[in-house]
């Protein structure tokens, strides 16, 4: 495909569709007039003629403009008005529409998604970018993306305008969707900024992405905002005094494509690590009420991950036919005093043997951390017992009677979002600094952190 980028005919049939477009349907035995346009967050068809329309009959919709046929997959009736002087109206919200419907077979795919903040991959991915050309200039700012098993898909910011997504090898439509959510989903969590919002969708036979092509555009949920990415490589980025800055300058190294890489084989083969990155992206754009509650349940989720794969490395007894020997046993001496008076619920007895050679939710917890080598302090441990706490009821993470009050809930989340950085970012091979929230947001906690603004994982 080469570095080459043409985006006018995709911004051409955009802006095209942004206008209101005559167009005509047939609904039974009557061909009814309206007009397409762009509505705030979907497309809207307007019909003045609504007392022949039945909407439930029309799914899905096929348009005829001057230029395509265009046809709505995904519509709602959002309003209708009637009036005796103007005639009876209705307007259609339109989620999802297609021109120029190819067949399901692999083609190449290009994904425009509107960008309606900033998002940037400087300090975190620009030392990987590369070169690509447009029909007015040269740009460095093209990264080439690597999933395991997958094909290889090629990223731009267009003009801050525009997210570009592009497959290098043909795919199919459900492939290209799948692996382009992995990508925006790891590209939320390292940047803060997950853009959804609506999707355009080119598929292409030519490999050059240009000449006949079919469309598809998708409204989505809104996209996510936030200023907690794991790592950034400008120290001078935040509000730290200039002998700070100048020291912590060019020691930070950047995430580099191989382990973003990594991170998005991750988010796309694993389906729970994806549900955590979302569920923490989620997390840390919410209240401070959800804030914590959201980063505790990812924090339960990863040491439920590692404990699948290695916990045989922290049960009290390692040899697992010497455990299922012992529970077999007790469950045999259990069986005597099963219809002994006093005992109103054998099953339940039986059930915790079954448990007996599990670790503790303590050691479970700190596990990750162990096994990636992460240096943890004794305060990152009293944050991990607040997790603990919140998952047994304590949601607003009230410190317990005798425990020493050091963090309210705004702080407690930040230093659960650090650490749960530190393993995410230790799972593909990155052993730099990561950004310590707690030290960076200390004028919003109201207190002085002692601490390092970035933290060394080792």
């Amino acid at each position: 495909m080469g570095n080459f980028k043409s985006l006018k005919q995709e911004l051409g049939l955009i802006a095209s569709l942004a206008r209101s477009t005559p167009v005509t349907f047939k609904c039974g035995e009557n061909y009814i007039s309206g007009s397409l346009e762009k509505g705030a967050k979907d497309f809207v068809l307007k019909v003045e003629d609504q007392d022949r329309l039945k909407i439930e009959d029309l799914s899905p919709l096929h348009l005829q403009s001057s230029d395509y046929e265009i046809i709505l997959t995904n519509f709602y009736e959002k309003s209708k008005s009637f009036s005796s002087t103007t005639g009876n109206s209705i307007v259609l919200g339109v989620f999802e529409l297609e021109i120029n419907c190819f067949e399901d077979d692999p083609q190449y795919c290009r994904m425009m998604i509107p960008l309606k903040r900033g998002l940037s991959f400087n300090n975190i991915l620009s030392d990987c970018f590369e070169k690509y050309e447009t029909e007015e200039s040269i740009i460095r700012g093209l990264l080439r993306i690597k999933i395991e098993d997958c094909p290889e898909l090629e990223v731009f910011i267009y003009e801050k305008d525009f997210l570009v997504i592009d497959s290098i090898e043909p795919m199919t439509k459900d492939a290209f969707s799948e692996l382009s959510w992995s990508l925006i989903v790891a590209i939320g969590y390292i940047t803060g900024y997950l853009p959804q919002d609506e999707e355009y969708c080119f598929y292409y036979i030519n490999p050059g992405l240009d000449g006949d092509f079919s469309f598809a555009f998708k409204r989505n949920r809104d996209s996510i905002y936030s200023i907690y990415a794991p790592v950034n490589t400008n120290p001078f980025a935040w509000s730290l005094s200039r002998k700070i800055a100048e020291g912590y300058y060019g020691q930070v190294p950047e995430l580099g494509i191989e382990r973003f890489s990594q991170l998005c084989t991750l988010v796309h083969n694993i389906a729970d690590i994806k549900a955590m990155l979302l569920l923490l992206v989620e997390s840390v754009s919410s209240s401070l009420l959800v804030m914590p509650a959201g980063l505790s349940v990812v924090l339960e989720g990863i040491s439920e991950y590692f404990y699948k794969l290695y916990g045989s490395r922290i049960t009290p007894i390692a040899d697992k036919k010497l455990s299922s020997k012992i529970v077999a046993d007790l469950k045999a001496q259990l069986k005597i005093y099963e219809h002994t008076p006093g005992i109103d619920n054998f099953a339940v007895l039986n059930k915790k043997l079954e448990t007996l050679n599990s670790p503790t939710n303590r050691e479970k917890l700190k596990f990750p951390f162990n096994y990636l080598k992460i240096p943890i302090n004794k305060l990152a441990e009293e944050v991990l017992e607040f997790r603990n706490d919140f998952l047994h009821g304590n949601i607003n993470l009230n410190p317990k009677k005798g425990r020493p009050v050091h963090m309210d809930s705004f702080e407690i989340s930040l230093r659960l979002l650090t650490l749960i950085n530190a393993i995410f970012m230790k799972m593909i091979n990155y052993d730099g600094l990561i950004l310590n929230h707690a030290k960076l947001q200390e004028k919003g906690l109201g207190k002085v952190i002692d601490e390092e603004p970035f933290l060394n994982i080792g």
